[in-house]
């Protein structure tokens, strides 16, 4: 495919003065989502997985071209996550001490805990509070990590290391809810309120099905894992060992067990639900173990990933074949050969910018950089036809581009996401 003539610089630029002028909160910290013109805010407020992401993108931008503009904003998103982590057992929401925060919503939340039915719950300062994020906890230590590789602050980290330590204890307490060594959740029966079905990224009932039996393991949060507990297990090893004994007997386990628990014949498995039964369908989460890994860049080792590089050549042929790579898309959430593939769908066959952001960035990890160059090329292609590096999901199919949109209302995918904007800052930091 001919490599799209735009102006990298230009995009760039686009993409930071959205996230700066839009997705900040007045206290700093990042918001999911901004308005967009359409008037569509609903994410505009504290996602912890979303805010994570964002962070993490922003801190790559930064590591590239020593802008740091929006370093202030990772710091205070980070703060903002630890001053919401679980503090106490709570059913209904999740929470959990030491567990990072999902959503946070301190006002507009009627649509979901008023009008739906069962209605989401909210704590007794109307607060809703919603902790029911697999990966979130995971993703905070990754972030805590690479904030404090990049800046070196050893009075920062002293400073917040009460919640490092927190989330690491719940990570080792509460990550595998039935002792089979991967890393999972579970929805708890006896719960009363609404809330989420899946904890994981793809967090629609389509993406797992109506047959599944919990807990579930998203293969994603394998790699997040393995990566959280890498990068921690060094610093705790003097000072707090049992800390450091359990997470370097998680690391060691995810990785005997994550090969042999999701290969397929051509591919890793999404899920490992609590019957044993897996998704044989392809999905762009695999991905995500190249991104989630030790790598020259932030660690200055040879990348490794929870799966052996076999299992990496793998991920990388899988994501490459036409069935999941659009070249005037990017990766596909799910194969275009899957009888379940609708691009139109949330996650079955839409492109997310995040999610192609996080394969990109792995695959440059790993030493595919022609194969990243061609995933680029692929997604600014799509964003130069929406004119905005801020889709959070769109459609490509039969030369057609789409929006998504909901299928019970007026709703569209949001225009101005957080994460697809630092998605683009760090990815064309990494083209430049």
């Amino acid at each position: 495919m001919e490599k799209l003539q735009i102006n990298l610089a230009q995009l760039q630029a686009q993409a930071s003065e959205l996230l700066t002028t839009k997705c900040i909160s007045p206290q700093g910290w990042f918001y999911a989502s901004g308005d967009d013109t359409t008037g569509h805010g609903s994410y505009k407020c504290l996602f912890g997985r979303d805010s994570l992401h964002i962070s993490m993108f922003v801190m790559d931008y930064i590591r590239i071209t020593d802008d740091r503009s929006l370093l202030p904003n990772v710091r205070r998103t980070l703060e903002k996550l630890a001053d919401t982590q679980g503090r106490s057992f709570n059913l209904e929401t999740g929470e959990r001490p030491g567990w990072i925060i999902h959503e946070m919503r301190t006002e507009h939340h009627e649509h979901l805990t008023r009008d739906l039915d069962p209605q989401w719950p909210t704590y007794d300062d109307d607060v809703m509070r919603i902790y029911q994020s697999v990966d979130s906890t995971y993703l905070y230590l990754i972030a805590m990590y690479r904030y404090w590789q990049l800046t070196g602050d050893d009075v920062f980290l002293k400073d917040i290391l009460y919640s490092v330590r927190a989330a690491v204890r719940a990570i080792l307490k509460f990550g595998d809810t039935n002792r089979d060594g991967l890393l999972d959740y579970f929805v708890p029966p006896e719960r009363k309120s609404g809330g989420l079905v899946v904890w994981s990224w793809t967090d629609s009932a389509e993406s797992i099905g109506d047959q599944i039996v919990y807990p579930v393991a998203p293969i994603e949060v394998q790699g997040y894992g393995f990566l959280a507990a890498s990068l921690w297990v060094e610093y705790f090893r003097e000072s707090e060992p049992e800390l450091a004994q359990g997470l370097a007997a998680m690391a060691a386990r995810l990785q005997d067990l994550t090969w042999d628990k999701f290969q397929r014949e051509d591919h890793l498995a999404s899920i490992l639900d609590g019957s044993g039964r897996t998704d044989e369908d392809v999905r762009s989460s695999m991905g995500h173990l190249l991104w989630a890994s030790l790598n020259d860049a932030w660690d200055h080792k040879p990348a490794q990933a929870v799966v052996s590089h076999r299992g990496v050549e793998k991920i990388v042929k899988r994501l490459m074949a036409r069935d999941m790579f659009d070249p005037e898309g990017g990766i596909r959430t799910l194969s275009a050969d899957s009888p379940r593939y609708d691009p139109s769908k949330y996650h079955n066959g839409s492109i997310w910018t995040h999610d192609t952001v996080l394969s990109y960035i792995g695959l440059r990890n790993h030493g595919f950089k022609a194969d990243a160059s061609l995933v680029a090329n692929g997604l600014l292609t799509a964003l130069d036809h929406f004119g905005t590096p801020g889709m959070e999901l769109f459609s490509h199919h039969q030369g057609k581009y789409a929006e998504f949109r909901h299928p019970m209302g007026p709703n569209t995918g949001n225009k101005v996401q957080g994460w697809a904007l630092a998605g683009v800052m760090a990815m064309t930091a990494y083209e430049r």
